[in-house]
């Protein structure tokens, strides 16, 4: 009897280990997205003390929504910090990292161009049949961008706006306002140069 009981202490023991752990991860992101309402307009909303908490306001003068997720991943979980702005541009256009790329999906991929950051990291830019996307690839708010975004998971805009995910290995680093602030600003230049 006795030994059941150690057993199920231990278990308790990590679990609130774990919950801690876990509730200060999102205490320290809340505090760092308390910056950013303070910097723009917007409110942090947080549902519970273990909840991921979500910002909703304005970059400039776009609505912006910044939140969190996570998957499974071969060595534990992976973070993203998902960004979506209600930034529409003229045409659809793609950027993935090509290694996220082929995480996600073994599918041939079709009318795209591979081009590699200042590291040698490989993007995939689709369409690229469309001259305008070609032109982008030689702005400097392009090269920025993927030289920034070396953890991209994904960008996409189009009619219905801008969304971008990136890997996030350290978040409570990655949500200190001097770099969201430089990452939401180059998100924004890049549509504005999709738009020309």
């Amino acid at each position: 009897m006795i030994y059941i009981a150690v057993i199920v202490f231990v278990f308790l023991f990590i679990w609130i280990i774990l919950v801690y752990i876990r509730k200060s991860l999102w205490d320290t992101v809340h505090r760092n997205l308390l910056d950013l309402e303070d910097m723009y307009e917007g409110k942090v909303i947080r549902k519970s003390m273990l909840a991921r908490p979500v910002f909703h306001g304005r970059f400039g003068n776009y609505n912006l929504t910044l939140n969190f997720s996570s998957e499974k991943g071969t060595n534990g979980r992976i973070n993203y910090i998902d960004v979506s702005y209600d930034l529409n541009t003229k045409y659809s256009i793609t950027i993935a990292s090509k290694n996220w790329l082929e995480i996600q999906t073994k599918e041939e991929q079709k009318d795209y161009q591979l081009v590699d950051n200042k590291d040698g990291q490989s993007f995939l830019v689709r369409p690229a049949s469309r001259e305008e996307v070609k032109k982008l690839l030689n702005e400097k708010s392009f090269s920025e961008f993927i030289d920034e975004f070396s953890d991209l998971g994904y960008f996409f805009s189009g009619k219905t706006g801008i969304l971008c995910e990136y890997l996030s290995e350290n978040t409570a680093q990655s949500t200190k306002i001097e770099n969201l602030k430089k990452r939401l600003e180059l998100i924004v230049a890049l549509a504005q140069a999709i738009n020309k």
